[in-house]
């Protein structure tokens, strides 16, 4: 973007909810992917319940955040301005105060008691000259609990073979997060705003396996 359109770039984390919750200016271009910068101002941003990484839900709070949705009860609605909103994504604060992000929530796939989160197994599949995109979901499995199953598009026909792959992933990740199954395609189906459709690849897995 910084090439293309401007160096005075920013970055930035939000939701509708939030607004503006962390940024990463222009100056911050050797920062790792995943990193979104610092709190905006006037939020704080913590990470509740994290694991030995630090990784943890992300939590936010300040006086420009919603306090609820119109139509809600008064149940519903937050305790007022200030109070704090638990985001769906996981992430980590750094020893600068810097949010890393590691997806999503909901989409952390736990197989043989081990939490696996796809956008690091789809980083290293991606890592290999020869895919150009990939996107990993949990199949129900009655010995793993859930099984890490891949579904790629290769940059070159025909795609690489399992055994290539496999051996590329021993040096990157862990065996419970070693795709136990791998799936080609074209091309993988889009949202609206052009992200990865998780659930639609989840129910063309399904499809494919049956």
């Amino acid at each position: 973007m910084r090439e293309r359109l401007t160096p005075r770039f920013f970055d930035y984390y939000a939701s509708v909810e939030t607004g503006p919750i962390t940024v990463r200016h222009p100056h911050e271009r050797d920062l790792p992917a995943g990193c979104v910068g610092r709190p905006a101002f006037g939020v704080r941003v913590e990470v509740r319940d994290p694991d030995a990484r630090g990784v943890g839900r992300v939590v936010v709070s300040g006086a420009a955040i919603a306090t609820g949705s119109e139509g809600d009860t008064d149940d519903a609605r937050a305790s007022g301005p200030g109070a704090a909103i638990t985001m769906g994504d996981l992430g980590r604060l750094d020893e600068e105060g810097r949010l890393h992000l590691h997806g999503r929530a909901d989409d952390v796939i736990i197989s043989g008691g081990v939490n696996v989160e796809p956008e690091e197994v789809e980083a290293a599949l991606e890592s290999h000259p020869a895919i150009r995109a990939a996107c990993v979901v949990g199949v129900p499995d009655a010995e793993w609990g859930q099984r890490v199953v891949a579904t790629i598009v290769p940059e070159v026909d025909p795609a690489p073979a399992n055994a290539l792959l496999d051996e590329h992933l021993r040096g990157l990740l862990s065996p419970p997060k070693r795709p136990k199954g791998l799936h080609v395609v074209t091309a993988l189906p889009l949202t609206r705003i052009g992200k990865i459709d998780r659930r639609a690849v989840a129910t063309l897995v399904k499809e494919l396996e049956r």
